[in-house]
Formats: structure tokens, sequence, C-alpha cells
């Protein structure tokens, strides 16, 4: 039976997704409290994750390196949290969310190294709410597209391959699999603009056709526009 802090954090990631962002910030409130009612390291660490999401979607929204820095150390928090909690399977989620604000922040060595950490405990000590072939592609998509950022070239295969598995993972939820997906070609298109724009507007057209046939992927849509105007499509 699913817990009541899973209920309100699936209304916080919801709410989100509609450019809810202060409805999606109470639902969470409300879960991290019914989480640590229950006593659920996991939950709890992942309660602050889906918070700190919420932060960085508007943060990069409104250019707010002000939120986005608040977001950082809410997973910072997250990810002390599940380190003492003695549950292995604590880490993984919160570890991959700090990479992303590390990447949005420009800390590129230090959104590496945790990316690789995430991974490696999502393969060792994988969460069971997120234990799929789905979710570990989507992780390995963003290591390698953010060592290609890093100015790795070889990383380009490695990603690549990610989203190929992606793909062809088995993946309950479709809106999930359209947002890793799309996000990965752009992730690629973005990685690519500096040093071969063909392929990064070919990349960004595949995330196109993603995003053009799910009309939930709303927030997808403003930052797919957001990219393709810095690469004038």
């Amino acid at each position: 039976m699913e817990s009541e802090g899973r209920r309100l954090h699936a209304q916080a990631a919801q709410a989100r997704e509609a450019g809810q962002f202060s409805e999606s910030l109470d639902f969470n409130d409300r879960a991290l409290f019914a989480y640590d009612l229950d006593n659920d390291s996991l939950g709890f660490a992942e309660g602050i994750a889906c918070r700190s999401i919420t932060l960085r979607v508007y943060a990069n929204q409104h250019d707010s390196k002000r939120i986005l820095a608040l977001a950082k150390h809410e997973m910072m928090a997250s990810v002390e949290i599940a380190r003492v909690s003695g549950n292995a399977q604590a880490l993984a989620m919160p570890l991959y969310n700090l990479a992303q604000v590390h990447e949005d922040l420009g800390e590129l060595t230090d959104a590496v190294a945790t990316y690789r950490e995430a991974v490696d405990n999502m393969v060792n000590n994988p969460p069971d709410n997120h234990n799929r072939p789905s979710v570990l592609a989507n992780m390995k998509l963003h290591l390698a597209t953010c060592e290609l950022g890093a100015g790795d070239k070889s990383a380009f295969e490695r990603a690549t391959q990610a989203l190929h598995e992606l793909e062809t993972s088995e993946e309950p939820n479709k809106y999930n699999k359209d947002v890793w997906g799309s996000g990965g070609y752009m992730r690629l298109a973005k990685a690519l603009r500096e040093i071969d724009v063909p392929k990064a507007k070919e990349f960004l057209q595949k995330a196109k056709e993603i995003i053009d046939n799910n009309s939930k992927l709303v927030l997808r849509k403003q930052q797919w526009d957001k990219l393709a105007s810095s690469l004038e499509v």
C-alpha cells in the first residue's frame, strides 16, 4: 500500500510539471513530515530531492542563481541524510539529483564525480522504487553527456549507447520515458552545439518529435524552446 509520504511526493512532482511551483513545494513539505513520522529515511531523502528539483527547475526558468544555490544545499542535505541513515539504497537518487545541480551551476568536475557515485550506487544498491534498467540508463546518459560537456570527446559513444539502452528498455511510465528520452537528446544537442552544430540540431529535432507526441511534457517543451533559440532552430 502506498504511504502518505509517497502519495504527497507524487502530487508534488505532478504540480511541478504543471508549472505550479508553490503548490509543488507545499506538497513536498507535507510529504517530508509524513516520511519523518513513518521514520522513512529513504523517502525523506528522496522527498528533499524532489523539492530541490522544483527549485532547480524554477531557477533555470528565471535565471535565478539564488534559488539554484538553495537547491544545491538542499540536495547536499538530502545526501547527508541518506549517508547517515544506514540504508544503502537511500543514496543513489539524492546523489543523482545533486549532480544535476552541480552541472547547472557549471561545477562540472563535481558533477561528473557525483554522477559516477550515483551510477555506482544504482548498480550496487538500487532503491526498490527505482530498480529498473531505464532508470540506470538515464543516469548513465546524464553522466556521459556531462563528461562530454566537460571536454571528454570519448564520452559521446557512451552517451549514445546509454540513450539506446534507455529507448529499448521497458519502462512502465511512458511519461518518465519520454521525459528522459527527450532530455537525453537535448543534453546531447547542448553538449555538441559548440563543436558540431548540424549534429546538435539533429538531436534537437529528435527531442522535439518526442515532445510533440506527449502533451504532458509541458516543462520539457519550455526547456526545448530555450535551447532551440540558442541554436537558432
